[in-house]
């Protein structure tokens, strides 16, 4: 696994993944950015489970995890996260509306713009 920008974050990818919960080796950084696809923890709930020593829950899809987060108010801060760490996969969309349009909406500059026509 040392292909992975050195030995030192090879060595913190390794942990991590198995603090998620896998068993098997990975060899690179594009396999654990693969099998992260379909990850979805709560990363404060992570980090709680990795100090507690305990296994961490792993929500079915996106949308309980969103759900969760945003009752639950455990939310950790993207800016926090470093570039290369890899806390970085685990992050997921929890706070923009599906769908497009409106608040959330990646084309802020069309929003403003559109707001103030109506359809008649």
């Amino acid at each position: 696994m040392g292909d992975i920008h050195g030995p030192r974050r090879a060595r913190r990818l390794a942990a991590a993944m198995r603090d998620l919960g896998f068993e098997e080796e990975f060899t690179s950084k594009s396999q654990c950015r693969k099998a992260l696809k379909t990850v979805w923890v709560n990363i404060p709930d992570f980090l709680d489970a990795v100090k507690r020593s305990q296994p961490v829950f792993r929500f079915a899809n996106q949308r309980s995890l969103a759900e969760y987060t945003r009752d639950s108010g455990r939310v950790y801060p993207r800016k926090n996260i470093s570039k290369g760490s890899p806390l970085k996969q685990l992050l997921a969309q929890i706070f923009r509306e599906q769908g497009g349009g409106g608040r959330g909406y990646r084309n802020q500059n069309l929003v403003a713009a559109m707001s103030g026509l109506a359809i008649v």
